[in-house]
């Protein structure tokens, strides 16, 4: 889980063995952070649908890598609560003026 500055901690683990008593010890060889950025598939519909360009639906599913359907309920319900002003009309977004 990341952080609150998307942070994730990686640990490498490792088995130590004693060569004379045969012993197993496991534990943390070392660790790491690492940031993984980018834009989370909801911020990238947003950005999409605010361009003020028509969005193809199918074109934005395949691009999220959604079923063409669940776009078009993400996109109602972001209409519905006001997230994005604009209509949907035979599988394409139109914006608002």
């Amino acid at each position: 889980m990341p952080d609150k500055d998307g942070n994730v901690t990686i640990t490498q683990m490792a088995v130590w063995s004693c060569p004379d008593c045969g012993a197993t010890i496991r534990g943390a060889m070392g660790k790491t952070k690492g940031e993984f950025s980018g834009k989370s598939k909801k911020e990238i519909l947003i950005d999409r649908l605010n361009s003020g360009e028509n969005v193809s639906v199918a074109d934005v599913s395949k691009e999220l890598g959604f079923d063409p359907r669940n776009v078009e309920k993400i996109i109602s319900m972001m209409i519905k609560k006001g997230q994005i002003n604009g209509e949907l009309k035979d599988g394409t977004f139109i914006p608002n003026a």
